[in-house]
């Protein structure tokens, strides 16, 4: 092939556009030539059925003192427009175009119970058209809604948030809204104004195939559940149909787990308690039992501490104290006081007592000839005793001896004192304990979740989703790191049947949460 060869083969492979580019173009341009967004599908008098589903892809938070929840969320919706429609054959076999939403019709669904300043969802993705005329539009959104948040069992507490979606524009009459889901049961509920309606309750409303678990919250249970309802205030004449997702949280425990001083729990309820609460708190609740035992604690430290420094010079022990704390309470309280010593002070002033004594009777016995050499001595001795150097000296001695029994009588009830200290300080050691123990229990075990055996349905479908992707060979593959469940960012398949076809073993609860 030569030179001229080669031209036209690059010149066909870069001006020539294919088949199929050319059926699409020639499609999109009859689909919205005449195609007027504003107006609504469907035949004029009869509803038009749209098919919702939300997949849940991430709690990202739940602020408490602001009482706002913040989830990544894809919303999908399912709608017929026939004038959207065409016939693959007359387009070269196209059966499915991808369109900005921009251009097309799409439904007004807004959440009623956003914290955010825009209610609408601003991604823009493209929709998909179906040749018969089915538009499956899935955008995914931020979404913040309000929560009321329970902070009575703090930090053992479970959260009810919901998110409320439903037709800003039209009614019953016009939009009728379907849940995307096969688990769904009629039943009859109350409202606030005490009429009873007819509503329609799937039990697993949320998806969660594309679940990534968070490191705060477990999912417990995710029902949604569909009404219409009439709101007097500004729509009376008419209808408004809404699906309301219900999510029911549970706070991990472990998440708290650097709480060591009182000033740290107190600055964390500053953050947790919205300002509206009417509830103390469970954590609350024991920060108030601590602070009244630590009060406890320190008037009974000044009461021991005062009977330890007591001194004979201040106090004098009455019978009954020595009696019951020296004597009955060490035993009952298995306490035993060391053997005090004999005092070695009196034993040398007693012998000189003694010596001088023996002394001084001594010079009275023997014969005639000791009688004389005894009183020539005695003259000398009663000289010696005269002498105001040695009287001076004596009274020294006695005086240091008597200084010596005192300090040892002070010590000896000082030692008192402070075993009965002791005693006193044992005495208020075991029922403090005691009331601390009992008091912690009691209080914790106040939180309902300790006796909640159910399991997280998010931790289930996230594992059930790997595996059907094929990420995963089987849930024990999934590590674990500090008791929470981490998981690849792995986009499953949200149809494969393992998923679908799951059925939580667990039986969720009947009655729906208190709606704000």
């Amino acid at each position: 092939m030569g030179l001229f060869g080669y031209l036209i083969l690059i010149l066909l492979l870069f001006a020539v556009p294919t088949s199929a580019n050319i059926n699409a173009k020639r499609l999109f341009d009859d689909l919205l030539t005449k195609y007027n967004k504003l107006t609504r599908p469907g035949v004029a008098n009869e509803p038009l059925t749209i098919k919702i589903r939300l997949r849940l892809s991430q709690l990202i938070d739940v602020h408490e003192i602001d009482q706002i929840m913040t989830c990544s969320v894809w919303l999908k919706q399912v709608w017929v427009d026939k004038k959207l429609s065409w016939e693959p054959k007359n387009y070269g076999g196209v059966s499915i175009l991808y369109i900005p939403y921009e251009m097309i019709w799409v439904p007004d669904l807004v959440l009623y119970n956003n914290a955010d300043s825009n209610y609408n969802i601003t991604i823009g993705t493209k929709a998909t058209l179906h040749y018969s005329g089915e538009v499956t539009w899935e955008p995914p959104a931020i979404f913040k809604s309000t929560c009321p948040i329970d902070v009575r069992w703090f930090p053992f507490d479970e959260q009810k948030c919901h998110l409320k979606f439903g037709s800003w524009t039209y009614s019953e009459n016009l939009i009728n809204l379907e849940m995307m889901t096969e688990d769904v049961v009629y039943r009859q509920e109350t409202n606030g104004k005490g009429i009873t309606e007819n509503v329609t309750v799937a039990k697993n409303g949320i998806d969660l195939s594309d679940y990534y678990p968070s490191v705060e919250w477990d999912i417990m249970s995710r029902e949604a559940v569909r009404r219409a309802r009439n709101y007097p205030s500004c729509c009376p004449e008419n209808n408004y149909v809404d699906i309301t997702y219900y999510l029911e949280l549970r706070r991990k425990p472990l998440f708290y787990t650097i709480v060591v001083a009182l000033t740290f729990f107190y600055i964390l309820l500053l953050d947790i308690i919205p300002a509206t609460s009417i509830t103390l708190p469970l954590i609350g609740k024991y920060m108030l039992f601590t602070l009244v035992m630590a009060t406890a604690s320190v008037f009974i430290t000044v009461f021991v501490l005062n009977l330890h420094f007591r001194k004979s010079s201040t106090h004098v022990m009455s019978p009954f104290v020595r009696k019951v704390f020296l004597e009955r309470l060490p035993r009952m309280l298995f306490m035993a006081r060391p053997e005090i010593r004999p005092s070695s002070i009196d034993a040398p002033v007693n012998a000189t007592k003694e010596l001088i004594s023996v002394n001084y009777h001594a010079r009275k016995v023997g014969d005639e000839k000791s009688c004389r050499t005894l009183t020539a001595q005695e003259l000398r001795v009663k000289a010696l005793y005269s002498s105001p150097n040695v009287v001076k000296a004596f009274n020294n001695i006695c005086f240091i001896a008597e200084c010596l029994k005192r300090r040892d009588h002070e010590a000896k009830i000082s030692g008192d004192w402070n075993f009965v200290a002791v005693v006193v300080d044992r005495l208020f050691l075991i029922p403090f304990t005691v009331a601390c123990i009992f008091g912690t229990v009691a209080i914790l075990l106040q939180a309902p979740t300790l006796y909640d055996g159910r399991q997280a349905v998010d931790l289930f479908i996230s594992c059930l989703g790997l595996v059907a992707s094929g990420s995963l060979k089987s849930t024990t593959q999934i590590a674990r790191n500090d008791a929470h469940m981490i998981m690849a960012p792995v986009r499953p398949d949200p149809l494969a049947p393992e998923v679908s076809n799951y059925k939580l073993p667990d039986k969720l609860p009947d009655k729906l949460p208190d709606k704000s």
